[in-house]
């Protein structure tokens, strides 16, 4: 694991955004950073995001910056921390439609109307866009992992739960939600009828969950 002092050279984008952040009084998120790093599984969470973000070219890495840094809460707390985390997400939109054969890829500034987040053109015509929807887990299930981990931290046993692998109604649901808020804001969008309109999901699934049979096919 990176040594903390020098852990910038390893994570440069994150620092850059940190730095941003704290001279804007919104570093709440950040502000585990560097120390957290000591943790595997906190260092292999902010490893990928930092790959993600190294993936935009440097004029997109500005712009996606400076959008992500203007949505940062200046709020402490679990929700806010959460909703920048699903804005860090719209990293990886951006490195499928590379990935898809892409190559003029655009962040779409944000307005007062909700937008996709990614374009893709072609000679200045849009032939794809992209929006990119993270659903997490319960609140219930972030409570019980936050309680374990703090028994953990304090040397003290946690907390023991059957587990009962299922696709549940809830998570439908958000799913379900989350899709047509995304076809809404693609469908609004001006396009030509033919473009390419592509909802990309992140998906944060329940320790049940995860151990669910044909879970991602039961998805799809």
């Amino acid at each position: 694991i990176l040594r903390i002092e020098n852990w910038g050279d390893g994570f440069p984008r994150l620092c850059m955004l940190k730095q941003f952040a704290d001279a804007e009084g919104k570093g709440d998120f950040f502000s585990s950073l560097p120390d957290v790093l000591c943790n595997p599984l906190a260092h292999s969470y902010f490893t990928a995001i930092e790959s993600d973000l190294r993936a935009l070219d440097e004029d997109e890495w500005q712009v996606f910056r400076n959008g992500i840094l203007k949505l940062t809460s200046t709020k402490s707390g679990f929700k806010p921390r959460r909703t920048l985390a699903s804005l860090l997400n719209e990293a990886k939109g951006y490195i499928y439609l590379r990935n898809n054969g892409f190559a003029e890829i655009n962040f779409i500034p944000r307005s007062t109307i909700e937008t996709p987040e990614l374009s893709a053109t072609v000679n200045g015509t849009i032939v794809a866009l992209l929006e990119v929807k993270t659903a997490w887990q319960s609140d219930d299930e972030n409570e019980w992992i936050e309680k374990n981990t703090s028994n953990i931290e304090h040397g003290q046993l946690p907390t023991v739960r059957q587990l009962s692998p299922s696709f549940p109604d809830g998570l439908k649901n958000k799913l379900k939600d989350h899709f047509q808020k995304a076809e809404s804001q693609l469908r609004a969008y001006p396009a030509p009828k033919d473009c390419r309109r592509v909802v990309y999901f992140v998906i944060f699934l329940a320790y049940d969950q995860q151990h669910t049979p044909d879970i991602t096919t039961q998805i799809k």
